[in-house]
């Protein structure tokens, strides 16, 4: 019987960590589904963990990099390996509730024509102490376009991550797949090409324990230099997307809550001493903003934050965030 979804794990360094992520998806309450592992060129002792972990299950195959390909070659090159009609993506490091893969189903059961699906998620630390459940926030069970890009604009990638995201095969047979010359935001570059086929579906069952911890990539300092970056040409297709009677207000947005974000971080950057880091940061919000203009919105932004009126000016002054 062919499998009916396909779950799909890049690994790197996976430590501790990766045997729970496993375990947790060989736990499911569904059996037909491949569980498809890559070792992208590890320097720890991932790939023995696996083999010991599946090596003996049929279901599960296992492919190991001969050199470091990156986090969306080695998605690539597993989505072309897999073989059912959807595919969720894994992550070394989260951890998958017993019901997960059979809601997902059932979701795509009930909304066949969206291009993919995220779901909600309850958040953990390094230990597996519940942090933060997950939250309702009115998001609809149908995304479209326009309601997409607006929502990005205003609070970055919706999904959040990639271990919660589920593809379907028959839409992405119609796009490229990820892009690899992107080092973080290759996700998020994808959803919204997506999006621009099919509306994208949120299922708001909490399916996964998503794992909050020191060495993710998305904490490392250069990754936030490789995020703004990436955000930036991200955020310039999405401003296309918008409908024309939310682009005021998306634009407002852009330029009051994202750019003064992006200056906050490279300040941070500053503050470590990353200083080249920090300087090719301001070099590129320099190609999109006037800088002692944005250093301006970032100082009053840091005041309405200390007298807690952030988001009262954003919605009631600004206009925005509706």
């Amino acid at each position: 019987m062919k499998a009916e979804i396909c779950v799909i794990l890049p690994v790197y360094n996976g430590g501790d960590l990766l045997e729970q992520s496993i375990r947790s998806v060989l736990k499911q309450d569904f059996e037909n589904f491949e569980f498809l592992i890559c070792d992208d060129c590890s320097t720890d002792n991932s790939y023995e963990r696996i083999v010991n972990l599946v090596q003996h299950l049929n279901f599960v195959k296992i492919y190991r990099n001969e050199r470091n390909l990156g986090l969306f070659k080695t998605l690539n090159k597993l989505i072309h390996e897999s073989t059912a009609p959807l595919i969720h993506l894994w992550s070394q490091d989260d951890v998958m509730k017993p019901h997960c893969l059979s809601s997902t189903l059932t979701f795509h059961r009930r909304y066949p024509s969206i291009s993919m699906s995220y779901s909600g998620r309850d958040i953990i630390d390094q230990t597996g102490k519940v942090l933060q459940l997950n939250k309702r926030d009115g998001t609809p069970d149908i995304i479209p376009k326009e309601l997409y890009a607006k929502t990005s604009c205003y609070w970055g990638c919706m999904p959040g991550n990639i271990a919660n995201v589920t593809l379907v095969r028959d839409v992405l047979n119609q796009t490229d797949l990820f892009r690899e010359d992107m080092s973080v935001s290759g996700d998020f570059e994808l959803w919204t090409r997506l999006v621009q086929h099919a509306p994208i579906g949120f299922n708001r069952d909490a399916n996964i324990f998503l794992r909050e911890h020191t060495n993710q990539l998305s904490r490392q300092y250069i990754s936030m230099l490789y995020r703004i970056e990436e955000d930036i040409l991200i955020m310039q297709s999405l401003l296309t997307m918008v409908s024309a009677a939310d682009t005021k207000k998306v634009l407002r947005c852009w330029k009051w809550k994202t750019q003064t974000m992006y200056f906050n971080e490279l300040v941070f950057l500053f503050y470590k001493k990353q200083y080249m880091l920090s300087r090719s940061g301001f070099r590129l919000l320099s190609e999109i903003a006037f800088l002692p203009a944005l250093c301006y919105r970032w100082l009053l932004i840091k005041i309405f934050r200390v007298l807690r009126i952030e988001m009262w000016f954003y919605r009631k002054v600004l206009k925005t965030l509706n």
